[in-house]
């Protein structure tokens, strides 16, 4: 819900800038508009709030990182990026799990309907609220905005990943949790790390297939960098936006200049 009111108030803002532009050009030029100036200057709002919302500054970062190395892992986690060869595979249950990170080898990816915060798990949003009951006493309130588990992540669907079931190169399945994004790699998942589940995640596995693994799972995604970021990720998806937005005005500009 934060997100949506954030896309929200760009929205709100972009139209009383194209408002505000209608009334300049108007109050310059008596009745005449220069359609020209407010076409550019419409385009680059648009081209704005579009690049906010789809810019993704979490996956921008990976592909920029490139291959993981074990050597890396050793300072930060590599967690959904792509693989160098030296990153053990993991593609049957009885392969070693003394490690933290894998790369999945996989036949079929199966969604399971549940969803894993982004979040380090167990580490959600929650809200302090202050309340005087009627003996006039302060009482705190905590109120969970986002489960680490759930089917059905509604307005905050940004903030989860699917979680699948992953049917095993070898033998075995497994779950699995990543960016939608990456279903469709040719037999191998992004880096992935080993984690343990708890009786949630392992009632999930069970229930998708009765002979899952049920004490660990993957998630092949950096929720460590991405709770961490999560501030930083909304002020480059703005950069990103306003620099689109500025090379659309300096385009305009060119045009102009060329047409005179």
């Amino acid at each position: 819900m934060q997100d949506t009111n954030v896309y929200i108030a760009i929205v709100a803002v972009a139209a009383m800038a194209l408002i505000g532009r209608i009334i300049i050009n108007r109050n310059k030029k008596g009745d005449v508009v220069n359609w020209g100036k407010l076409l550019s200057v419409a385009l680059a709002l648009i081209a704005f709030v579009a690049t906010f919302s789809l810019f993704d500054p979490h996956r921008a970062l990976q592909w920029y990182k490139g291959e993981a190395t074990l050597l890396e892992a050793q300072t930060s986690s590599i967690a959904g990026r792509r693989a160098s060869a030296e990153i053990p595979r993991f593609a049957s249950s009885t392969d070693e799990q003394h490690g933290l990170y894998y790369v999945l080898q996989v036949k079929t990816l199966t969604p399971t309907g549940y969803y894993r915060t982004k979040m380090p798990y167990g580490n959600t949003d929650t809200e302090r609220s202050v309340e005087e009951t009627e003996s006039e006493h302060i009482a705190i309130k905590h109120t969970t905005n986002n489960f680490p588990i759930t089917r059905n992540p509604a307005d905050n669907e940004q903030l989860y990943i699917p979680i699948y079931l992953a049917q095993l190169a070898n033998n075995g399945s497994v779950l699995v949790a990543m960016e939608q994004a990456d279903e469709n790699e040719n037999g191998e998942l992004p880096v992935a790390a080993l984690r343990f589940t708890d009786q949630k995640l392992a009632s999930i596995a069970l229930r998708a297939d009765s002979a899952a693994i049920s004490d660990y799972y993957f998630v092949a995604f950096d929720d460590v960098r991405f709770g961490k970021n999560t501030t930083n990720y909304l002020i480059y998806k703005a950069i990103a936006g306003l620099i689109v937005a500025i090379l659309i005005a300096l385009g305009y500009l060119i045009t102009e200049k060329v047409r005179k």
